[in-house]
């Protein structure tokens, strides 16, 4: 589902089925978004209009990513267990 006022009210987008587990918003680019689904990370350079695959290498147990306001061009993302931490 996607919001364009603020989350005041939000309407669905394609691409349902699989579980989303986090999403996080360029602090500097907010048409900049990294969705993490069960099916991968995915990026949207339109504000979300549209999402494409993104990157590779990160373990399928990745649970949430994150951007640090210090450091706007990186993301962060770590799993549950031993999976551990990665940074983009």
């Amino acid at each position: 589902i996607k919001s364009t006022d603020g989350g005041a009210s939000w309407f669905p987008i394609s691409g349902g089925g699989l579980l989303l587990r986090d999403l996080a918003v360029n602090p500097t680019n907010p048409d900049t978004l990294f969705l993490l689904r069960s099916g991968g990370l995915f990026r949207s350079t339109d504000g979300g209009n549209s999402f494409a695959p993104f990157g590779t290498g990160l373990p399928t147990n990745t649970q949430l990513i994150r951007y640090v306001q210090a450091s706007p061009n990186i993301l962060y993302a770590a799993g549950n267990g031993t999976t551990g931490a990665f940074r983009s």
